[in-house]
């Protein structure tokens, strides 16, 4: 009992010390100003400080728990002639960031224990999060504001799908009638990832997350995996009551990508396709087995895939840097199959009923997206392909390019992958790529 009471007493002390702190920033009138308090994920806020004399320099840090996981970020700044330090006009003196960028602090974010490495917890891609934003004069903390990001807005609706062998999650805007759907497909890590599906159903779009592989209930391993099941999520999606059934578009992303093409190059009820980090090929499944496999299938028979020699070398780099621990690039390997591959296992993007976008990073270290975005593009050229089809590519980004504004650190390197990229480049690729998304889809699907 004395023990409860003495931590209660310092509890209570340590409380009105924070009171006591709290008392000379609020008499400075040092503010933070987030124009909000609430926004989605995908959304830009507007940051200033305001309160400061002209030229005093402040730091400030932005902090979030997503996933369980701590992250921070902080940047010094001086204040204008008018005593305020707006982030959207203003570059940090220093920080995690460099360069004018108004969501600088929220890309930039890197975990607060450095020892620890992300870990992407399903179940958690859809829960809400706070950004806590702070401003200190040297150690002393003077203004905090908060803002509340959510991935799932309250207007969309949200259901899970475990039905006739297929695993998806389905959103929509509430109360919504006839509006174009979109199934999105993630990549190689495989299982049900639900957050892109859920931030493009608040701009518009009846979303189908499906799963393929990789969960309970489907094939363990990416390997001879029907394409047909896109087409089955299709029938699925039209048969929602919100849903318009001559607008339906595919979005996938580096393996999901080359399943989006190949799904679309045979279903023509697909209408449009957007392609993060895309293959221009089939490529052989990925699975544990020593035994070679195509990763789809078509009326139940294996698709061709690009089966190029990979050198001897480019093999025992690859098997030095797992020795070592060090991030693999696989890029070298696929390019090696690639420039090997079979005419048969070229996607035959030119039956795509609709337009294409396509969206790479010049510097993917997982696989070539790059050059085969181009391969794709060229391919669409060379046969006259009569849709207002799309090919963006950012130089110095890597393989993980997605929905803008947040922390890009982890996608440089993810455990033991190499991605590529700098976590500013990818965050440029991000916000760019994101609104010409948007764009593209609004135009194909309208």
């Amino acid at each position: 009992m004395l023990k409860v009471l003495v931590s209660a007493a310092i509890l209570v002390c340590a409380i009105a010390a924070q009171v006591a702190d709290w008392r000379p920033a609020t008499a400075t009138g040092v503010e933070i100003h987030a124009g909000t308090t609430m926004s989605a994920i995908d959304a830009p806020v507007s940051l200033t400080v305001t309160g400061l004399k002209p030229g005093e320099t402040l730091r400030l840090e932005a902090d979030q728990q997503r996933f369980n996981f701590p992250m921070r970020a902080s940047a010094v700044f001086a204040a204008d002639a008018a005593g305020t330090v707006d982030v959207g006009r203003q570059s940090p003196i220093s920080g995690d960031y460099s360069g004018t960028d108004p969501m600088g602090l929220f890309w930039s974010m890197r975990p607060v224990d450095a020892s620890r490495a992300f870990v992407h917890h399903p179940g958690d891609e859809l829960k809400d999060f706070d950004v806590r934003l702070s401003a200190y004069d040297g150690a002393r903390l003077v203004a905090t504001s908060t803002i509340h990001r959510y991935v799932l807005p309250a207007s969309v609706m949200h259901a899970e799908i475990d039905r006739d062998g297929l695993i998806a999650a389905y959103f929509a805007p509430r109360g919504a009638k006839k509006l174009p759907g979109l199934i999105v497909l993630n990549g190689s890590d495989g299982g049900l990832q639900p957050d892109t599906a859920a931030v493009l159903a608040r701009h518009g779009y009846c979303t189908l997350a499906l799963a393929y592989f990789g969960i309970d209930g489907l094939p363990k391993y990416l390997e001879n995996i029907p394409i047909e099941t896109v087409d089955r999520a299709r029938k699925l999606l039209v048969s929602m009551p919100e849903v318009d059934k001559d607008r339906i578009g595919v979005v996938g992303f580096s393996k999901g990508a080359e399943l989006a093409l190949l799904a679309a190059s045979h279903f023509p009820s697909l209408k449009a396709v957007v392609g993060y980090a895309p293959s221009s090929v089939v490529f052989e499944g990925i699975t544990p087995s020593n035994i070679v496999e195509s990763s789809w299938t078509y009326q139940g028979k294996a698709l061709a895939f690009a089966n190029g020699r990979v050198p001897k070398a480019v093999g025992q780099q690859i098997d030095r840097a797992f020795a070592e621990k060090r991030p693999v690039a696989f890029t070298p390997s696929y390019l090696a199959k690639l420039q090997g591959a079979a005419p048969a296992s070229r996607i035959a993007v030119e039956h795509i009923r609709g337009p294409v976008l396509l969206i790479a990073g010049g510097d993917d270290q997982l696989w070539p997206s790059s050059v085969m975005a181009k391969q794709v593009f060229a391919r669409l050229h060379t046969y006259r392909h009569r849709y207002a089809d799309e090919l963006l590519v950012y130089p110095r980004a890597g393989h993980a390019i997605d929905y803008p504004f947040v922390p890009t650190q982890h996608t440089v390197t993810t455990g033991p992958l190499l991605l590529g990229g700098t976590a500013g480049a990818n965050a440029h690729a991000d916000v760019d790529s994101w609104e010409r998304v948007l764009a593209f889809l609004r135009s194909a699907l309208s």
